[in-house]
């Protein structure tokens, strides 16, 4: 029988949702180790994109200087987005009721940070 404050079987016995998580650190620390490689990968494929059109001729040059500009921005918005998980993971009270959330959010950032290049990709008009 669930004792007061106790989630019953759901949480097991004497076990409280609401009981502070010690290792709430791991998961936000497994993913901001993750996520500083993967971005920074991102941003070299990025940076090095422009010497693709080094021997394009001026029409070339123009259309892909524009959507140069369209895909950069959407790999930095991409590259944002997962940090921004990543610092929500960091942020979120430290509770055990919150640790699937934590993980979810820490395993969702690699993944969106690994579309940023697909989706600059897709963006970019090669030449």
């Amino acid at each position: 029988m669930p004792t007061h404050g106790s989630t019953g079987v759901r949480g097991g016995p004497g076990h409280r949702a609401d009981e502070p998580d010690r290792r709430a650190w791991v998961a936000p620390l497994i993913g901001t180790l993750a996520m500083f490689p993967m971005t920074l990968f991102l941003l070299a494929l990025v940076t090095m994109s422009p010497t693709a059109c080094e021997s394009c001729d001026a029409r070339e040059a123009v259309r892909f200087a524009d959507s140069l500009e369209v895909a950069v921005i959407v790999a930095m918005a991409v590259g944002a987005v997962a940090w921004v998980l990543v610092l929500t993971a960091w942020v979120m009270p430290p509770l055990r009721r919150l640790r699937a959330r934590r993980v979810l959010l820490v395993v969702a950032a690699p993944l969106v940070a690994a579309g940023g290049y697909p989706l600059f990709d897709a963006v970019l008009v090669w030449p």
